[in-house]
């Protein structure tokens, strides 16, 4: 493993590398929102054993891509989803065969319509990943993801012009741009729709092959309704959605740890 730098604009996005002289094809792994590249490390080092060349990226603002002394305000989601594109390109041309697949957890993959070049991806792999409207959560957290997205995210953002998540031990840290973003889609029943414009509404229509999507049952976020909500948008694509049913808790973050490596991780690995 080693850490690669990808450009993007002025912006860099930097990331975990495994790569293989044999390999069975590339993937690119993008992930939620507050949760740094590196608390994936263990799933990469899973996927890269089972044969495959592993990009796991951190997006702008967020751990290892974080540049102090940037002010991150103006940062999109819609720059984060251009560094996707950017980060797919690299991934092609370092490795030049093999299909090239995408996994995203959450916003991870809430942002694939909005990537430029789609059709860079032959296969896509959605895990826990929904449309976050906040009345869709489960009732146990549906009026705390209203007070947060309400209240707390604009406190935050005042006080420490980023979203200091680790204060709050809720996750890791991340820019305000994307979060207040995100955070007016949460608050709005079509979500990211809005946001929509031409060129992007011909990407989610025209990406015409297979989208996995993956959700567990116990996800207070990503649960029956708010994942067929994204996949919706998505027209032309050929659509498997598995629901991961299992004794132990895993939520809507807890897949990333290696006790889930047979109920979880062998699915997601099947699903390639």
């Amino acid at each position: 493993m080693r850490i690669v730098s990808i450009e993007y604009k002025d912006f860099l996005v930097n990331g975990y590398f495994f790569q293989r002289n044999i390999h069975k094809g590339n993937i690119l792994v993008c992930p939620a929102m507050g949760v740094e590249a590196k608390r994936y490390i263990y799933f990469a080092q899973y996927l890269y054993e089972c044969g495959y060349n592993i990009l796991l990226v951190d997006y702008p603002g967020v751990g290892i891509s974080l540049e102090p002394a940037r002010n991150y305000t103006l940062l999109t989601l819609t720059d984060w989803a251009n560094c996707i594109t950017s980060a797919g390109k690299w991934l092609r041309a370092t490795n030049g065969f093999g299909n090239c697949y995408f996994i995203g957890h959450s916003i991870g993959s809430q942002l694939f319509g909005f990537i430029k070049d789609i059709t860079l991806f032959d296969k896509a792999i959605f895990i826990a990943s929904s449309t976050g409207y906040w009345k869709d959560l489960h009732q146990s957290v549906r009026i705390s993801s209203y007070l947060k997205l309400k209240l707390l995210l604009p406190l935050l953002d005042f006080f420490f012009g980023k979203i200091n998540a680790q204060l709050l031990k809720a996750g890791d840290n991340f820019p305000s741009g994307p979060a207040l973003q995100w955070r007016k889609w949460c608050l709005r029943v079509n979500y990211c729709i809005p946001d929509i414009d031409k060129t992007e509404k011909n990407n989610f229509n025209a990406y015409s092959k297979e989208i996995v999507s993956i959700w567990f049952y116990d996800d207070p976020v990503a649960n029956e309704k708010t994942v067929r909500k994204l996949l919706h948008c998505f027209k032309a694509a050929e659509l498997q959605v598995i629901k991961i049913d299992t004794e132990t808790k895993i939520g809507h973050t807890g897949f990333v740890s290696r006790s889930h490596q047979e109920n979880v991780w062998n699915i997601i690995r099947k699903s390639i």
